[in-house]
């Protein structure tokens, strides 16, 4: 069991998001809202997983996202902070920060990684 002056960060590794889940993307309701549950349950599921069943439950928070893709291309850093919507709610349910009202998000980092695309969330506790 960890206690909340032990740790003040965790991250929260991921495989990126179905393109179905962006805001801009098509398809049918029910497909995306299937989407969305296994999403937010994946991302519930590593988060409690990386605190040990420790719920700390901070109520203030910055999040920096990394994505690593598989090709080089322009990305848009709001896009992808909004795909992760699901994600986000997940790591709430997972009792790791209180709601998401409280969180900051800093600037996207985008790098590249061709044998493990994935995506890290870093979420950091502010005192």
């Amino acid at each position: 069991m960890i206690t909340q002056t032990e740790r003040s960060e965790v991250t929260v590794t991921l495989p990126l998001p179905s393109s179905k889940l962006h805001p801009n993307g098509r398809c049918h309701w029910a497909v995306k809202a299937k989407l969305t549950k296994s999403h937010r349950l994946l991302a519930r599921t590593e988060a409690s997983f990386q605190t040990g069943g420790y719920e700390p439950m901070w109520q203030s928070v910055t999040v920096e996202y990394r994505a690593y893709f598989k090709v080089r291309r322009t990305r848009d850093q709001e896009g992808i902070i909004s795909v992760n919507k699901a994600y986000m709610d997940g790591i709430c349910d997972a009792k790791l920060i209180a709601n998401d009202s409280g969180v900051t998000f800093l600037p996207v980092t985008i790098a590249i990684d061709r044998s493990n695309p994935r995506l890290e969330i870093i979420v950091r506790h502010q005192a």
